[in-house]
């Protein structure tokens, strides 16, 4: 066990799998062992006070125990820059995220409210430095979560007249810490006495002046957590005066922080206006085409088992399901089943080849006999009554296949081809014992490309 944010060993941790009762507590030199495993994978995972204090919570590490081997596994809280960066998502190519914080000189005690520059100006650009900024919350943190890496930064804090700066080079990957410390007294607690003001604010698209729905914006420790409201609002009814860094969080608008004053019972009302997010994809490139028009008319010359999306439209007006649609291919037979004591509710749709029995094994003609109308769940929990071709649908194999045939749209399909038992045998093995219907749908199928 590790503390990277100390850079010494974490004793005192105790380490557990998750789930069950094994565990054990990290000594002085951080060593831990857990004893007589059973066999199997598990979450590894360990709690101490220090996570508590950095308000950070590990990932559990999954790990496979196989007896009598012995696992040797690492656990570590990671370093402060990991930590303070755990809001933002994770960087694209070419960015790294930068965090610290900013203290007082004199006491080291945090400044909330800092305002911290990044500016930089990429090799063979001219004009003006990009620059970006960031505020430091209640517990003088910062942080920004996309920033070019390799590229020359100048980092600086600011607050009044004080100014401290650095120099820094990200490197793509891990994120990276840069704490700074300025020669300004940090902002008295609030007394005891001091009467709380109601706080109030709303979250807005800079472009649009649309509310932005679903943020989550936090004060400082010892302050709830606020989401925004479906009209962009929040409330904080009680917060101490002071100056605050709030952070605010969305899924869409990414990660920020704002400065806000809080004096003392004097009710704040402010307006956060924020812009979305620049996000760079890569390249898409979309190739489309129809199904060539002579494509149907070369198969129709080969065999009579082919249905184009012209024959649909042709014969849907009258056509009530696809079943009426293939009754044109010679070979096929179609057969409309009712649910069993309900002939008037059609079950299935049963298409099979011509000299092929398209009733169930075993005899009987598949019915079952019921003196009463079979409730929807007996009705539901009756077997097929149809053993016919196999559906082949934008080349997934279906079977059964009634109750598709019944219920697919005819709108929605863009070619049928019937494949005779003696040649689907030989291309689909068992599955084409009974005949094979290919159907694909609307953009799909041979001869398409997407």
């Amino acid at each position: 066990m590790y503390d990277s944010t100390r850079s010494r060993p974490l004793a005192g941790a105790r380490v557990h799998l998750a789930g069950t009762q094994h565990a054990a507590v990290a000594d002085a030199e951080g060593r831990f062992r857990i004893a007589q495993l059973p066999e199997g994978a598990y979450s590894l995972t360990f709690t101490h006070p220090r996570l508590d204090s950095l308000e950070f919570t590990p990932t559990p590490v999954r790990v496979a125990l196989v007896p009598p081997q012995e696992l040797r596994q690492e656990l570590a809280i990671p370093g402060l820059g990991t930590i303070l960066t755990a809001a933002c998502l994770p960087p694209g190519p070419g960015s790294a995220a930068l965090a610290g914080t900013v203290t007082s000189t004199s006491g080291g005690a945090p400044l909330p409210g800092v305002a911290v520059h990044a500016i930089w100006q990429r090799p063979g650009e001219t004009g003006d430095s990009t620059r970006v900024l960031a505020a430091t919350d209640r517990d003088g943190v910062y942080r920004f979560c996309s920033l070019p890496a390799g590229v020359a930064l100048r980092v600086e804090a600011r607050l009044a007249d004080a100014r401290t700066g650095a120099g820094v080079r990200l490197r793509g990957g891990a994120p990276e810490q840069q704490d700074f410390a300025l020669a300004a007294a940090p902002p008295a607690d609030a007394a005891r006495g001091a009467v709380p003001s109601r706080v109030a604010g709303r979250m807005l698209d800079s472009v649009t002046m649309r509310p932005i729905v679903g943020a989550v914006l936090r004060f400082g420790r010892g302050l709830p957590e606020v989401t925004t409201d479906r009209r962009g609002n929040f409330v904080l009814p009680a917060v101490p005066p002071g100056t605050y860094g709030v952070e605010f969080r969305h899924d869409t608008y990414g990660v920020g922080t704002a400065r806000v004053t809080v004096r003392e019972g004097v009710p704040a009302d402010f307006e956060l206006r924020v812009p979305k997010r620049s996000v760079i994809l890569d390249p898409i490139v979309v190739t489309a085409s129809r199904v060539p028009p002579d494509h149907y008319a070369r198969a129709r010359r080969r065999a009579s088992n082919v249905i184009s999306r012209a024959d649909i439209e042709r014969r849907q007006g009258g056509a009530r399901h696809m079943g009426d649609i293939v009754r044109m291919i010679p070979g096929l037979i179609v057969r409309e089943i009712p649910f069993p004591g309900n002939p008037h509710v059609l079950r299935e749709v049963c298409i099979a080849a011509r000299g092929v029995s398209s009733a169930p094994p075993g005899g009987g003609g598949g019915t079952r006999l019921i003196e009463r109308a079979p409730t929807p769940m007996e009705a539901s929990l009756v077997p097929s009554n149809c053993v016919g071709v196999t559906l082949i649908l934008d080349d997934v194999p279906i079977r059964p296949a009634g109750e598709l045939v019944k219920d697919l749209t005819l709108f929605d399909i863009e070619s049928i081809e019937f494949i005779r038992p003696i040649d689907a045998a030989s291309m689909y093995g068992d599955m084409g014992t009974y005949g094979v219907l290919l159907v694909y749908t609307r953009g799909s199928g041979r001869g398409t490309r997407r």
